[in-house]
C-alpha cells in the first residue's frame, strides 16, 4: 500500500516525464533533421535553410549524443526510482531471512534477561534479610551500651 508521499513522488516523476517529453517534441512546421544535416561528427545543423534568417550563418549544432541525453535522461532517472521501489525477490528473502534472525536474537536475549532479573531478585532479597539481621543486632548493642 503507497502513502501520500510515495503518491505524490510518483506523481511529480509522471509530471517530469511528461514535461520533458512536451518540451522535446519536434515543432510540427520544421521538418526533421535529415541524413544530410548529419556531419561526420554526429551533430545536427538546425539551419532547414527556410525563413528570413536563412542569409544568416546558424552556429547553433546538436550533436546527437545531446539530443538523446534530453529525451533518455529523465526517463532513465524515473526507472530507475521505480526499480528501487520494486525491490528484486531474493533481497526479499534475504531481509526475511534477518528479520527472523533478529527475532530470535531477542527472544533469546530476553530469556536471558529474565534469568538474569530472576537471579538479581533472589540475590536482593537475601542481601536485605542479612542487612536487617545485623540492622538489629547494632540496634541491640546500642541499647545495652545505653544501660550501662
Amino acid at each position: 500500500m503507497e502513502g501520500p508521499l510515495e503518491e505524490e513522488e510518483e506523481q511529480q516523476y509522471d509530471t517530469e516525464i511528461e514535461t520533458a517529453s512536451e518540451s522535446l517534441r519536434p515543432l510540427e512546421q520544421s521538418p526533421a533533421p535529415s541524413a544530410e544535416d548529419l556531419g561526420s561528427s554526429g551533430t545536427v545543423d538546425l539551419d532547414c535553410g527556410e525563413g528570413p534568417s536563412t542569409k544568416e550563418t546558424k552556429t547553433a549544432k546538436l550533436s546527437a549524443a545531446d539530443i538523446l541525453s534530453e529525451r533518455v535522461v529523465p526517463l532513465l532517472r524515473y526507472l530507475d526510482r521505480k526499480r528501487t521501489k520494486y525491490v528484486e525477490p531474493e533481497l526479499v528473502g534475504y531481509y526475511v531471512e534477518l528479520v527472523r534472525s533478529n527475532t530470535m536474537a531477542k527472544v533469546a536475549a530476553s530469556v536471558k534477561m529474565a534469568k538474569r532479573v530472576a537471579s538479581l531478585i533472589s540475590n536482593y532479597a537475601t542481601v536485605k534479610a542479612t542487612l536487617q539481621e545485623r540492622d538489629e543486632q547494632l540496634w541491640q548493642k546500642e541499647l545495652e551500651c545505653a544501660k550501662l
